[in-house]
Parts: structure tokens; sequence; C-alpha cells
């Protein structure tokens, strides 16, 4: 699995969905979302945060510098698709905590 630094982000190369859920069944890590937004205010923080975890490409801003960097084939993961597809892949062996958003939203998702 490649990776390639973004203004300091360090950004996985998946190829989509399918990519993240085989990486993830065989490595124990955070996934963290990289918009451009992210790698545009990059502090020192947010770079920790990130670069001790698993960045993935989440937003078009951080597709298109992938790109330019040479990785071709990245694409967009959307993170409500992605995390979809990771619960029904692991809902039987595993547990789940959502964070973020309002109550509400959490609650409308779980559902």
């Amino acid at each position: 699995m490649n990776s390639y630094f973004l203004n300091g982000l360090r950004t996985y190369t998946f190829t989509g969905k399918d990519d993240v859920i085989s990486f993830i069944q065989y490595n124990n890590t955070i996934l963290v979302a990289v918009n451009a937004e992210k790698i545009m205010r990059s502090d020192e923080k947010l770079k920790t945060l990130i670069n001790a975890n698993t960045g993935y490409a989440d937003g078009l801003g951080a597709v298109m510098a992938l790109r330019k960097k040479g990785f071709k084939q990245a694409k967009k993961i959307p993170g409500v698709e992605l995390w979809f597809e990771i619960v029904k892949a692991f809902y039987l062996s595993h547990s789940f905590y959502f964070i973020g958003s309002t109550t509400e939203v959490i609650e409308a998702t779980v559902t």
C-alpha cells in the first residue's frame, strides 16, 4: 500500500472501498478522512493525528493532489459510503462507536 504526503499529511492511495476494507482486516488502525480543507490547514496537531493513523482521500481535492503526485488510479472514497460498507462487512464480529455530528444524525445513522 503506497502513501504520499500532501502538505505533510500521509495519505494512503486506496483504489476504492473494497481496498480499504481489505486493508483494515489486517491492520489495527483508525481511518481519517483527508480532504482539501485538511490539506490546506494542516497544523501540527492534525498532522500528528493523521500520520499516526491511516488517512484516506475523502474529497476530490485529495484525489487530485494524489494524482498530481503520480498515483493516477486514486479514487475518492466518500466517508459515509465507506462506513456503511465497513459496518456491513464487520457487524457480526466487531462493535462500532460513532462520534461527531449531532445526536439526531448519529441515531439516524445507527438506525
